[in-house]
């Protein structure tokens, strides 16, 4: 349960805190960075989709089987030792620390379209700060908030591209390919 509260502690909530979690900013920077190779970029979703869900089948069979605080640094402590697990903790951090950083400036990169003058440097760099920290404080205020904003943001941003990706599919032309 995330705070007690039946209305918030349903699967839907807490799928969506997952999937914006293992999503983050990659899946709306990916399509920028792949359109430059062509087709074959099919083939990193075909390759990474499966992937991520392994490692979240993974964690939870994992959580099922040996219920254990910590995450993956728990279960690394108690299979590699106490430097395994370290190393486990600090690698996470660091991926924790360049992936927020990877979506405040994909944030900070969106809002340029709006706001033009976020395209100076140094407006720039504070909206990304702004974004590091307006997270920070959703987190501070509590779960439930928490589990809502990733609700709402999970939704407006997979959706846009899933429709584009299904519409796509009716303006395909295998001359191009």
């Amino acid at each position: 349960h995330f705070d007690g509260d039946p209305q918030s502690d349903t699967i839907f909530p807490a799928t969506m805190l997952v999937a914006g979690n293992m999503i983050g900013a990659g899946i709306f920077m990916m399509p920028t960075i792949m359109a430059s190779i062509g087709g074959i970029a099919t083939l990193g979703w075909l390759v990474t989709v499966p992937g991520a869900f392994i490692m979240g089948y993974l964690f939870a069979r994992l959580g099922q089987i040996r219920p254990k605080a910590g995450g993956p640094y728990a279960y690394a402590r108690e299979s590699l030792g106490d430097f395994g697990g370290f190393q486990c903790n600090l690698l996470y951090w660091f991926s924790n620390v360049i992936g927020n950083i990877a979506i405040a400036t994909s944030i900070t990169g969106y809002l340029t379209v709006f706001v033009p003058a976020l395209r100076n440097p140094y407006l720039g760099a504070c909206s990304t700060v702004l974004m590091i920290w307006l997270s920070a404080v959703l987190n501070m205020i509590g779960p439930r908030l928490v589990t809502r904003f990733e609700t709402l943001t999970t939704l407006l941003g997979v959706g846009p591209i899933a429709l584009v990706g299904i519409g796509g599919w009716f303006f395909f032309d295998p001359q191009l390919f």
